[in-house]
């Protein structure tokens, strides 16, 4: 049967399709496939020889479970072997096929389910290609992944082992810098640190106290910020020297921030860097103001000790001849010049000078506090009004007496007619400094002497109870010289025949050598003294 001109015109469309599908199947890269709905191939485009290794009549009438061998992936394999029977389509399903017949190699496959115009399954058609160069270069980047996560990987330990190690040495510096700080801040001595600049970089806890600021604010102070100009001028040259190397040592005197004027031992330690450049230095300062005080008085305390001990020596010695002169001329004056009226009153002159002499020798003995006394308990204020009713006669009309006596006076146990001497002197003695008169003030209080008096004292203190006794004046003071020798014996401001110079020594004597009881003095050139007694309060009647 003669076919018709359109069919001859579709039949030829068809192979003209055929030919364009094998031309283009031929081209490609890729190899095309077709598989019945059996799931067996029917076809191979001729390239897939190229590429896999195997012609297409290889695989005519195989489902591609029956070309699986034993060293595939069967698990991979399965689930896509489901695929297929599920009639999905799947794409770019990537597998390694190996065996004895083929060159191993990574191959990829997409392909979709046919249908025909009822809907009924008729197979799969798809393409291949050769995927192992993708394969390579994903597996070279997996490693070169893998080995870049296990080089930050091995880096993020090295750096979390390095934080942590800085951590500790930094927790451990912290530490350090804690324990300094601790240390530096019980000390008691002034630490501090100042750069080549002069600068303050570093200060402990008593720097704070004597520069009277915080050391955040110290902290960048230039040192001539902290020190006046005369201290600084002082400071100058030791700061010199040690910035060019040396290590100083010193005593000197300044005026701190904290209104403090302290006698002070410093010494200045350059720091040096590796290359033994002076980089600043460390200055300790120490103040040795109450041991310059205790080495004064032990060196006055010294001096009254060894004075008194010659004094007492001499008293004693003189004492004992002046006994035997005034006992044989008493002896001459009652028998033997009886009848001899101009010899018996030449005695009488020579023996009133030997009575001076031994008044004399009294005096010194109560320095030294070797004086036979009779202590009783007094009424301090009874007997310090009773001496100053016979003192006002004394004093004459161009002076004021003036009186503070409190009432209820603690008792205290003396000699009464040492206690009226002491109080004589005193008032002669404030007489004396003001030649054109002026007033004079006696007063007498109970005191309780505590660690802050004591610590004020150059001289040792024992704290508790005292009636304290002073004698001021208006006069012309002391200097800073005549106060240092106030207690020495014969020691005088005023003129050969005007006096002994026992005075003071015997008031020292009787109060702290004979009864424990301490003397001050506080004076000021031009405006006046006050003597003052300290008399240990009776601790048990």
């Amino acid at each position: 049967m003669q076919k018709s001109a359109s069919e001859l015109k579709a039949e030829e469309a068809f192979k003209e399709s055929e030919h364009r599908f094998k031309d283009f199947a031929e081209a490609s890269a890729d190899w095309f496939w077709e598989m019945d709905a059996e799931l067996r191939f029917t076809y191979m485009s001729p390239n897939v020889e190229e590429i896999v290794g195997v012609p297409p009549e290889w695989h005519y009438g195989k489902t591609r479970e029956e070309l699986l061998g034993d060293d595939y992936d069967r698990e991979q394999w399965d689930r896509h072997l489901e695929t297929l029977k599920a009639r999905e389509p799947f794409r770019n399903f990537i597998y390694r096929r190996i065996g004895r017949d083929i060159k191993a190699k990574w191959l990829s496959a997409s392909g979709v389910p046919i249908f025909n115009s009822q809907g009924v399954f008729q197979g799969y058609r798809g393409c291949g290609s050769d995927a192992t160069l993708q394969k390579q270069a994903e597996e070279t980047l997996r490693r070169d992944r893998d080995n870049l996560e296990k080089q930050v990987d091995q880096r993020t330990k090295e750096l979390t082992r390095e934080l942590a190690e800085r951590k500790q040495m930094e927790e451990a510096l912290r530490e350090s810098e804690r324990q300094l700080r601790l240390v530096t801040d019980s000390l008691p001595v002034v630490i501090t640190y100042i750069n080549p600049e002069n600068r303050y970089a570093f200060a402990n806890k008593m720097a704070e106290e004597w520069y009277a600021q915080p050391r955040g604010k110290l902290i960048g102070k230039h040192f001539s910020d902290v020190f006046a100009g005369e201290d600084r001028a002082v400071i100058n040259p030791y700061r010199k020297r040690v910035l060019v190397g040396e290590t100083v040592r010193a005593e000197e005197t300044f005026s701190y921030p904290d209104g403090v004027t302290r006698t002070v031992d410093f010494v200045y330690v350059p720091h040096r860097t590796e290359q033994g450049e002076v980089a600043g230095f460390y200055a300790l300062t120490i103040d040795i103001t109450e041991r310059k005080q205790i080495e004064e008085q032990l060196r006055r305390s010294q001096k009254l000790e060894a004075v008194g001990q010659v004094t007492g020596g001499v008293a004693h010695e003189f004492n004992n001849m002046l006994m035997a002169v005034i006992g044989n001329l008493e002896m001459l004056q009652e028998s033997d010049l009886r009848d001899m009226p101009k010899a018996r009153e030449k005695v009488e002159r020579v023996l009133k000078s030997a009575f001076r002499g031994k008044d004399l020798t009294s005096r010194l003995l109560s320095y030294t506090g070797n004086r036979f006394n009779r202590p009783e308990i007094i009424d301090v204020g009874e007997t310090v009004t009773g001496t100053i009713a016979l003192l006002r006669p004394m004093l004459g009309e161009t002076f004021v007496l003036e009186t503070e006596v409190l009432d209820d006076l603690w008792p205290i146990e003396v000699d009464p007619g040492e206690f009226g001497g002491a109080l004589t002197n005193l008032a002669i003695n404030a007489r004396d400094a003001m030649p054109d008169g002026g007033t004079i003030t006696i007063t007498c209080a109970n005191a309780k002497l505590d660690d802050a008096f004591a610590a004020s004292r150059a001289y040792p203190v024992e704290t508790g109870d005292y009636v304290v006794v002073s004698v001021s004046d208006t006069g012309t003071g002391m200097s800073p010289e005549v106060v240092e020798r106030a207690f020495d014996p014969f020691f005088s401001t005023k003129g050969m025949a005007e006096g002994t110079g026992l005075g003071l020594s015997m008031v020292y004597g009787f109060v702290h050598r004979q009864l424990g009881g301490h003397v001050d003095i506080e004076t000021e050139e031009g405006r006046g003294t006050t003597v003052t007694l300290y008399f240990p309060r009776i601790k048990s009647l």
